[in-house]
């Protein structure tokens, strides 16, 4: 629904389309339709002035149901604030339809009335359902089950993943006390009110990929796919592509999203989920039509994750949706799949660290460390050791914004120190002192093998903590998945990479290889390329 045009005919008449709420008489006889839409209705720019005088019934005047409200949908009003609850004013012959409606219907409400008027003496926005009007197909329409308007499907599929949040099965009890306040999360309140308009383009335009620079330490000779550091699906959807050059970033173009809560944008909606890699890291999940015109089905780009146990277990409850879908492409984050390890737990991982570093108390401890990242390991080490870990000013600045290092660790004195400096590419650039010791924390030696920096002069102690995932935990996470191909947002692919991948689908048939290879335009770069040789990726959606 075009919520521009609602808004201009709003104070006039429109039409809505939304899922029902609850059906209530007041105790002066009025019977009100209460519906929600998982939004806010209107456009950015039109809503603030009328959802703060939106009428809605109260403890004070509410008689009794006569549809009571699904808990779930409830409670979905009542975190999400009463501003996100539209109740409608249903006159004469239209109230017949009323008892026929059970709460989860989704219905169409046409030729609604808006109006400001004074209610109990103050100014309010009132919605009507007038009786009769037949001309103007006036009246409540339930959408049937079996619908199948894409747009329809997708924001029905909204509504239920917005529900599913909310687990709480006990009885919503609504004015047993008094009505909540509504409280408007500021970020739900940025959304709202600040989300960009996406312009459509008439024709699919061809997508443009920039290749990263490869930094595997395989030769040429056995590259395949190549990397994407940017993602763009046509000519108005980017991913990872603003932090390349800021002049890109239009003003009033960025807002906070939620996580695991479809926000829609012209022609297509995203859902952010939680990638479990590094404060703030998040996998986008892309549907609608322009994604269907453009890329022929949802698209998910992991990002950077890593899919261990803790990640695994969501895809058993608040991620079970993904398993719904038929993924159109996966843009995946590949890092160590050409790593035939296993990667031990984070857990496993702090431990040994702070194994190592009780090991050589007579030593200086330094950790080289990205900017952001590892903030929860460095405090619950510092808390177990009981003694202070010097962080470089960049990197504590970032770390204490996300309220970390807030609570003071009770510590001891120390004669040697614990410090986390700038990671460099090369280990041994890295400034350290002597009688020292750097524990490199990352798997990243094992993929480049021989080439690990080593330095007789100073001790360097290698753990295997991994933000990413390993091979096998990238393949049992496909496995839960249904999907027609993967494009690679990290390393290059292997032809025997790309198999291994694709047969993880749960439709995937060998004979078919060809067919998936033949998505993304593989091309053969020598043409003496044996199975694993070199192979160009250049899609286009």
């Amino acid at each position: 629904m075009d919520e521009d045009k609602n808004y201009i005919r709003f104070k006039n008449y429109f039409d809505l389309i939304a899922q029902v709420h609850s059906v209530v008489e007041t105790k002066r006889g009025f019977k009100y339709l209460r519906v929600w839409r998982a939004m806010q209705l209107g456009a950015a720019e039109s809503e603030k002035s009328n959802e703060n005088t939106m009428f809605y019934v109260t403890t004070e005047i509410f008689k009794s149901y006569i549809v009571e409200p699904d808990s779930h949908i409830g409670h979905a009003v009542e975190h999400y604030g009463k501003h996100y609850l539209l109740e409608i004013a249903v006159y004469g012959n239209h109230q017949n339809v009323l008892q026929t409606l059970n709460s989860g219907d989704f219905v169409v409400v046409k030729n609604i009335h808006a109006t400001q008027k004074s209610v109990y003496g103050n100014l309010t926005t009132t919605l009507d359902l007038h009786e009769d009007g037949t001309r103007f197909n006036r009246g409540i329409y339930l959408v049937p089950n079996n619908c199948n308007d894409p747009q329809f499907r997708l924001y029905q599929k909204t509504c239920r993943r917005m529900l599913e949040l909310f687990t709480d099965k006990k009885n919503f009890k609504e004015f047993e006390m008094e009505r909540r306040t509504s409280v408007n999360h500021p970020h739900v309140e940025l959304m709202n009110r600040s989300l960009p308009r996406v312009n459509i383009v008439e024709k699919p335009s061809e997508v443009v990929e920039v290749p990263a620079e490869s930094s595997s330490a395989d030769s040429e000779d056995t590259m395949c796919a190549k990397p994407y550091s940017k993602i763009e699906i046509g000519s108005s959807i980017a991913v990872d592509y603003f932090m390349v050059d800021p002049k890109h970033i239009l003003d009033g173009t960025i807002c906070p999203l939620e996580l695991m809560r479809p926000h829609r944008f012209e022609g297509f909606q995203v859902t952010l989920l939680d990638a479990n890699h590094c404060p703030g890291s998040v996998m986008f999940l892309f549907e609608g039509y322009l994604i269907e015109e453009f890329a022929g089905g949802p698209v998910l780009c992991t990002g950077d994750f890593r899919a261990d146990k803790t990640f695994m277990n969501r895809l058993d409850g608040p991620l079970n949706f993904l398993s719904e879908f038929r993924l159109a492409r996966i843009y995946l984050d590949n890092t160590y799949f050409k790593l035939d390890q296993e990667f031990p737990t984070r857990k496993s991982a702090q431990k040994k660290l702070i194994k190592e570093i009780k090991a050589k108390r007579d030593k200086n401890i330094f950790i080289p460390l990205h900017r952001l990242g590892r903030e929860s390991l460095l405090e619950e080490t510092s808390r177990i050791l009981k003694e202070p870990i010097i962080i470089y000013k960049e990197k504590l600045e970032i770390a204490e914004l996300l309220n970390h290092f807030k609570k003071k660790i009770e510590t001891r004195k120390s004669n040697r120190k614990i410090e986390v400096v700038k990671k460099e590419h090369n280990i041994l650039k890295i400034p350290v002192s002597e009688n020292s010791v750097i524990i490199d924390l990352s798997a990243l030696h094992h993929l480049v093998g021989t080439r690990v920096a080593t330095d007789e002069k100073r001790e360097i102690i290698r753990i295997s903590y991994s933000d990413h995932s390993s091979r096998t935990e990238i393949l049992e996470f496909l496995k839960e998945l249904s999907f027609e191909s993967i494009y690679p947002a990290s390393k290059e692919f292997t032809r025997k990479e790309m198999e291994t991948m694709l047969e993880a689908g749960k439709e995937f048939k060998l004979e078919d290889l060809d067919k998936h290879l033949s998505v993304p335009d593989f091309r053969k770069k020598r043409s003496n390329a044996i199975e694993d040789n070199v192979f160009c990726q250049s899609p286009d959606i």
